[in-house]
C-alpha cells in the first residue's frame, strides 16, 4: 500500500513539474512576442525619424534649408 501511495505521489509531482513547465515555456513565449512587437516599433519610430531627418535635410551642403 505504501508503495502505490509513494508511486502516485510520484506521478503527481511529475505531472505538476510538467504543468509548471508548459506554463513557463507560454509566459516565455508571451514575453518574447512582446519583445518583439516592442522592438518592431521602436525600429519603426527610428526609421520614420531618419526619413523626416533626411526630408528636412538640404540636398547638398550649398543650400540652407528654406526660412
Amino acid at each position: 500500500m505504501n508503495e502505490t501511495r509513494a508511486r502516485d505521489l510520484e506521478t503527481r509531482a511529475e505531472r505538476r513539474s510538467q504543468e509548471v513547465a508548459i506554463q513557463d515555456a507560454s509566459q516565455d513565449r508571451e514575453r518574447l512576442a512582446a519583445d518583439a512587437d516592442q522592438d518592431q516599433a521602436r525600429s519603426r519610430v527610428e526609421h520614420e525619424q531618419v526619413q523626416a531627418r533626411a526630408h528636412d535635410a538640404p540636398a547638398c551642403g550649398h543650400h540652407s534649408p528654406p526660412r
